[in-house]
């Protein structure tokens, strides 16, 4: 195993390093960069890109990662190299908020979407285009840590890409992870999708919760993590199963359910909980206390999330009330 060499860096077989990555700069000409640690195994392998926090709110895999690289995996015993960065996203990260907090009218203002990158564009845009090219088409698979709000369950949104041999092996490694794996039919701007049509299998895993370190999500995020190490051959172990799932690992696939008047929701279902189709979940009553519309679940499947967004049970009317893990016993995902 030689050295390995990324964003500047040279760091040698057996050993961690830091380092960072520039990826923009503020109006007074100050650098902005995100932080990466190279973690160099003495033994040929691949080479897997972590990250976390694209979403500046989403931070259990930041811990998910600081566990991985100072805890878990010892450099000596690591078959490949592991380039991690747990700040993906410094500007909403220092901001404690989802997006990126400058407004340049256009711009996207979510870095989870600006994926490829455009070195000619806004701030997202040029972040995205170094972050991908310069760290992550360096690697050969990628694994992605967002966080979703209370109450929700684990799961593993893994997008559907035209290669199947890439398909095929993001799927391999979200079935090690060990989570439910939910079909996303595309996501153009997202990093994991645009790896995988660069051909570098790559899945997103959604741990628990917004601006909180859940001790047990996180704990799921580093066995995971773990379990695709081993499937990856680049670290000796067998794989494990996930303690304390609601939701069975398998294939499923997704429904947003929305409200058509505005309220306060009543859940009788929770995250986890099972639903059949056309099955009531949930009552919205107006102020006043009149019950103006029944929810009931146009699929039948696995309740994923209860609303989205900061944690509110007062809706707008056209506001998500859930999502779904849909089970359609006649349906194949992955593969229709």
């Amino acid at each position: 195993m030689g050295s390995f060499r990324i964003a500047g860096m040279e760091v040698q077989p057996g050993k961690l390093e830091r380092g960072s990555l520039t990826v923009g700069e503020l109006r007074d000409g100050t650098s902005v960069s995100i932080p990466l640690m190279v973690m160099n195994g003495l033994q040929d392998g691949p080479v897997l890109w972590l990250d976390a926090a694209v979403h500046g709110n989403e931070i259990p895999g930041v811990e998910v990662i600081r566990r991985i690289m100072r805890e878990e995996v010892n450099p000596e015993e690591l078959n490949g190299t592991i380039v991690a960065c747990p700040v993906l996203n410094p500007f909403a990260f220092q901001a404690g908020q989802n997006w990126t907090p400058i407004y340049e009218g256009t711009s996207v203002l979510d870095l989870n979407v600006a994926f490829p990158g455009n070195p000619d564009g806004g701030v997202n845009a040029q972040a995205a285009y170094r972050i991908f090219h310069d760290g992550i088409l360096q690697c050969d698979y990628y694994i992605n840590y967002h966080s979703n709000y209370y109450p929700a369950v684990e799961f593993i949104p893994l997008t559907v890409c035209p290669d199947r041999r890439v398909l095929e092996d993001s799927i391999d490694m979200g079935e090690a992870f060990g989570l439910p794996l939910c079909e996303i039919a595309k996501a153009p701007g997202w990093p994991t999708y645009n790896a995988q049509l660069h051909g570098k299998p790559a899945m997103l895993v959604e741990l628990l919760a917004h601006g909180y370190l859940d001790r047990r999500s996180i704990e799921i995020g580093v066995m995971g993590t773990k379990n695709v190490l081993c499937h990856l051959g680049m670290m000796e172990g067998t794989i494990v199963s996930l303690p304390g799932l609601k939701v069975e690992p398998g294939a499923y696939g997704r429904r947003l359910i929305f409200s058509k008047r505005g309220g306060l929701v009543h859940f009788s279902k929770g995250a986890g909980d099972w639903i059949e189709t056309g099955e009531p979940f949930a009552l919205i009553r107006n102020v006043y206390g009149d019950v103006v519309e029944e929810i009931t679940a146009p699929v039948q499947g696995f309740i994923r999330t209860l609303l989205f967004g900061p944690h509110n049970e007062a809706v707008h009317g056209g506001g998500i009330i859930a999502s779904v893990l849909e089970s359609d016993p006649k349906r194949t995902y992955f593969g229709d």
